[in-house]
Formats: C-alpha cells, structure tokens, sequence
C-alpha cells in the first residue's frame, strides 16, 4: 500500500477560554530563541563547520531554558519552540551544503541562503503543532471529529471535517496577515488504487500557456469569462489601495518607529484583497487538476524552467536591458498562472504518473511532417507552411510533447485523422518523412484541418 501525503486546510472557531494572548506571546517567544541560536550559528560558522543536529539544539535549547534570566521563557510551550529551532537547524544545514559545494566548484541543484535574525514585522504568527496520534505525542490532540486540545492555550474548532481515511499528524496554526485565523493540517493518505499494470492506462499531453491549458486530446481548458473579470475587479482594488497606502505615514522598523491607524488598516485591507486573489486562482486550479485527472492516468508536461523564465531584464548599469516593463509583466502574467501548482495537483490527482519532456520547439513544430519554423504559428493558430496541417497552436504543441514522450510517430488523438486525412501529390510508402526538416519533392505529407478542438469552461460546461 501507498502512502501519501495532503494538505488540509480550514478555518478555526476558538472555543470560549482559548487563550488567544498566548498563541501572540509563544511567537514572540519562538523569534527570540530563534535569533539566539542563529546567532550561535554564525559565530560557529566563521571559525569551523556547524552542529545542526537535532540533539545537539535539543540541549542547547535546554541548557538555555534552565538559566535563562527572562523568565517568560519559561511560560512558553517547549515543544513548539523545538520544531522551530529544528526547522532554524535544518536551513542552516542546507546553507552549509550549498556553501560546500560552491567551494568544491560543483554546480548545486538547489541554491540555499543563510538565515536571517527575524524581527517582528517579518516574523509569521504561526504555531507549528504535533498531532498525538498512536506513539507519537504532541501538543495537539483530536477530541472529537472537528475539535482540537492545543496544550495550555485551550480548545478550538475547524470549519470542516477531515476526509475519512485521511490521517493528521503535524499542524500549523497560523494568524495571517489580512488578521485571519486558519488550520494547515498535513494527513497521510493510503492510496488504495490499482497497480499500474492493471489500469488500462491512458497519456495525454499538457501544455501550459498563459490563458488556457491545452490536452493532446483536443481538449482547451479557459478560465470563465465571469472569473476574470472578478480578477480584474480585485485588482484594480488592490492599486487604489496601495495608492492610498502611499500617502500614510509607514512603519520604520530601524527607528522603531510603528505604522500609522490609517496604514495599518489600508494594510489589513490590502492583505486580505491578495489573499482573495489567491484563492480565486488556487480554486481554478483546483478545478483543471481534477479535469486532467477524470482524462486520463499519465499526463507528460514540459520540463519548464519556471525560474529562469521569470528572470527581471533590467540587465546591470554597464549592460542595461531593454523591455524592462514588457517583461516584468509577461513574468507576473507567468507566475499567476500557477504552473508549478498545477503540476503538483495533477501528481496528486492521477493514478498514474507524471513525465516531462524537452520543451525545445514544441510550439514551432509540425506534428504530422516535423517542419520546424517560427512561421508556422501566428497567435493561437498553427498553420505549418510545408503540408498544411492546420489546427489550435497550443493542442499542435500538446502533440508533440505526447509524442516525445511515448516515441510514436502520432498522437493516439489524431490517428483516425491520419487514416482519412486527403493526400496531395504521392504517397510516400514510409509514411510521412521521420522528422526531415525539408522533405523531399517525393514526399508529399497530409493536408487539410487537423481534429476539431473542443474549448472547456470549468463551472459552465463542467
């Protein structure tokens, strides 16, 4: 059987008594140990490599508790404070490795900075919490089926049950910035499907575009019309408060110096307009996922590098770039569209798995002949300029990354297209030319309008 793992998140209702002061001191609490112990850290790191084992802050932290001089230290919930430093401990050991392999002249996969001491307008109000459940003992403790025992804070409850079958095990408490309370619970999930080699499995293509998500099986998933322009809406909410921010007198945290009431309340409601924002956007991803996922039981995906896709251009003062503000858009646009949390639901979703391909060309490409050139696309339509083929640009693109994953010479989708396609010229007797860039006069591959393409609007047609 398969474990996996899945993230539940709801609202919470505090029962009366919860000490809602305490979950404010705890943080404050957590943020000094946390500066203490980086600043042990980095005193360690100048002179040799550092300890960040978890035995190794377990004592520190305790020796530390035992002759602490402030004695609010220790009114605090030990067992909290510890997964903070443990997660303090394991970024800094990441740090380490990073730091090493640059030294050694290797390339690391993944770049880690250092820490950095937190003070308290960048510090998250956020308990993280550890689920009693069989051996393992925590803070938090299930009571009833939506009702949590948090240690020396009190009793609370969420919005909605947990799935049956889901099994909670870590939580995190968290007061976000639009002054809302809300529940992250981490469940293990068996996954009781089928061995692959007993479902008939079935691969699709994905391209993902900005504006729509395109299926090799001719399929065209597009945001409704009504959600967009709630989007628009919210944004241009969301510049007319930060135009009104702008004029207020705004926090200094060197001079120590808070915010004004009219800052902090155009803050509150600016949190709260992006986090509406985001829910639209994680919901409607959301819904595409679970579409893909009723589709088929592989999905391929190109291997994009979203990262280096989203790179500013503004170049260096010797080097400056060009488009500046073109492409600072072109990136927000990317980074809404939520490619990566898109991938990741889809993994989540199929019974099958995920592959990636080579994104080189995808969108340039002919499908049928192979012919690769910038002409053949113009906006959202492909219209190769060696034998025709004609269809939706981004489902041409969602062909070829099928195909370059399977190996086939065609998209399952398009076969029957294929068989009764119009022939123009001869008929090659290898078929239709292995991928040449420039066939051969002989040659002549298939013509005319691909597939029809069908257009999805989640909440109208599905």
């Amino acid at each position: 059987m398969v474990i996996k793992y899945r993230t539940f998140t709801c609202g919470v209702k505090f029962r009366p008594g919860f000490n809602i002061r305490m979950v404010f001191l705890q943080s404050a609490m957590d943020r000094l140990v946390w500066n203490l112990l980086l600043g042990l850290f980095k005193e360690e790191y100048r002179k040799h490599y550092v300890n960040c084992s978890r035995n190794r802050v377990n004592k520190w932290y305790t020796e530390m508790r035992n002759t602490a001089g402030k004695l609010f230290l220790r009114g605090q919930v030990s067992q909290i404070t510890r997964e903070r430093l443990h997660e303090l401990a394991h970024s800094f050991k990441l740090f380490q490795e990073t730091q090493f392999e640059l030294a050694h002249e290797i390339i690391p996969k993944h770049k880690f900075g250092q820490p950095k001491f937190r003070h308290r307008g960048n510090w998250p109000v956020s308990l993280p919490l550890t689920i009693t459940r069989g051996n393992t003992v925590g803070p938090a403790k299930f009571i009833s089926g939506r009702d949590i025992r948090i240690t020396k804070f009190g009793d609370l409850r969420i919005s909605r049950q947990i799935p049956p079958g889901w099994d909670p095990y870590v939580a995190r408490l968290i007061y976000g910035p639009d002054k809302k309370w809300k529940l992250i619970i981490k469940c293990m999930v068996e996954d009781g499907t089928s061995p692959p080699e007993i479902v008939s499995r079935k691969t699709v293509g994905l391209d993902r575009n900005v504006g729509n998500v395109a299926l090799s099986n001719n399929i065209v998933i597009q945001p409704p019309k009504r959600m967009v322009e709630k989007l628009q809406q919210c944004q241009k909410t969301e510049k007319r408060i930060q135009r009104k921010m702008a004029r207020c007198e705004m926090p200094n945290h060197k001079k120590k110096k808070p915010g004004s009431n009219r800052y902090n309340k155009q803050n509150t409601r600016l949190a709260r307009k992006r986090a509406q924002i985001s829910n639209i956007r994680h919901t409607y991803v959301h819904v595409v996922a679970c579409i893909i996922a009723g589709m088929a039981t592989d999905v391929v995906f190109e291997n994009l590098l979203i990262q280096n896709m989203t790179k500013s251009a503004k170049g260096t003062i010797e080097n400056p770039g060009r488009n500046v503000a073109q492409k600072a858009g072109l990136n927000r646009a990317i980074l809404a569209q939520r490619w990566y949390l898109l991938k990741k639901l889809v993994q989540e979703k199929i019974s099958g798995d995920i592959h990636f391909v080579d994104p080189q060309y995808t969108s340039q490409q002919c499908h049928l002949c192979h012919h690769t050139s910038p002409e053949n696309r113009s906006g959202r339509v492909f219209k190769c300029q060696a034998c025709g083929f004609e269809t939706h640009a981004d489902v041409n693109a969602s062909y070829n990354i099928e195909v370059r994953h399977t190996g086939d010479r065609l998209a399952s989708y398009v076969v029957e297209y294929v068989a009764n396609a119009q022939v123009m010229g001869c008929l090659d007797v290898e078929g239709l030319g292995h991928g040449d860039q420039t066939a051969p006069v002989n040659r002549q591959a298939l013509t005319g309008v691909g597939p029809p393409v069908r257009v999805v609007v989640p909440w109208d047609d599905v």
